[in-house]
């Protein structure tokens, strides 16, 4: 079975449960004789995504790394999703051994623009980039900058105070991506591996060519600042007559914002198994609860915008997609309702 498997880390959390659900699909139609092996430290919260024939599920437990290599037999490559725990970089380095037991040549990194920042939680992604290139042949490095979808988790802020505040400058730019074009260039990374290996290409090559050790850095299609978001957001939902205005504030007054309103706004887990499965659907409404951890990772990619690093826009989407992905306001126009001022 090598090389026509492949494993997922991680499955039981937001992003790893929605490139698995959405991937799951896509091979079912397009690759039905390559299999998904799921790995998750809680089993039970993915119970469901077993519905897909071509998905096994097995227990991640990073203090067991001949669990790990069992779990893995007959695995071509792996998409590592890192854990939003502050031990992030322990958990990953214990899974590369796996990986490096089993003799998989080629994987997948999901990481974060900033990495080389040298911001606390965003150097561990990049002490998780030199784990990979240092362990693995053939890799893919998956950079991403802010997620549309994080901003939900300010729309209390926006209902009752009329205000959208955030720890950058008036002046310094990023490029948020959606959630959606993320997982699309996952999907197309893993599918152009799957083809080729079902056509027979040697496994060492399977992730070569265009994608052969590159590092992409996702975002979407425009930069902003603080006015021009809010200036998006008051015209996509329509606040004419009472816009939202832009606030910049500390870094501690945004943590306690943002802690407030998630506790407000929503009483989910980190993910909800349904959402991440409907989510390329694009019906609107998805929300998350965001760990500590999580919020202290958004914290930092503010930091390193408000240096003035962050306001560029990437062709690495389109060019692995050949689009160029959703604008931020397309996102507030999806969910107005959550992004109106109630007086």
């Amino acid at each position: 079975m090598t090389g026509k498997t492949i494993a997922i880390s991680n499955v039981d959390s937001l992003i790893g449960c929605a490139v698995a659900c959405h991937v799951a699909c896509v091979l079912e139609k397009q690759c039905p004789d390559v299999r998904i092996i799921a790995l998750a430290k809680n089993p039970d919260k993915v119970e469901k995504i077993r519905k897909h024939k071509n998905v096994h599920v097995e227990k991640l437990d990073y203090n067991d790394v001949n669990s790990i290599q069992n779990a893995l037999k007959g695995t071509g490559c792996i998409l590592i999703v890192p854990e939003m725990d502050e031990n992030r970089t322990v958990m990953n380095s214990k899974l590369v051994e796996a990986i490096n037991h089993c003799g998989i040549k080629s994987a997948i990194l999901l990481s974060c623009l900033g990495s080389e920042s040298g911001k606390h939680e965003l150097q561990s992604f990049h002490d998780i980039e030199r784990q990979v290139q240092d362990n693995v042949d053939c890799y893919v490095i998956l950079r991403k900058g802010v997620l549309h979808q994080c901003f939900r988790w300010w729309s209390k802020a926006v209902q009752e105070r009329g205000e959208f505040p955030l720890s950058i400058d008036e002046n310094s730019k990023f490029s948020p991506l959606n959630l959606c074009d993320y997982i699309k260039a996952i999907e197309m990374i893993i599918l152009e591996h799957c083809k080729k290996r079902v056509e027979g290409d040697d496994p060492k090559f399977i992730l070569g060519g265009k994608h052969h050790n590159k590092i992409y850095n996702l975002t979407g299609p425009r930069a902003y600042n603080g006015e021009n978001l809010v200036q998006e957001l008051n015209r996509a939902v329509g606040n004419k007559d009472d816009p939202v205005k832009f606030k910049k504030v500390s870094r501690e007054e945004l943590e306690k914002i943002l802690e407030e309103n998630i506790e407000h706004t929503s009483t989910l887990d980190e993910f909800d198994f349904d959402q991440c499965e409907n989510l390329m659907m694009a019906k609107g409404g998805y929300q998350f609860k965001p760990n500590k951890v999580m919020i202290r990772i958004l914290l930092d990619e503010f930091e390193w915008i408000n240096e003035g690093e962050a306001g560029f826009v990437s062709d690495d989407l389109r060019n692995i997609t050949g689009h160029e992905g959703k604008k931020l306001e397309d996102y507030f126009t999806e969910e107005k309702d959550y992004f109106r001022h109630r007086k």
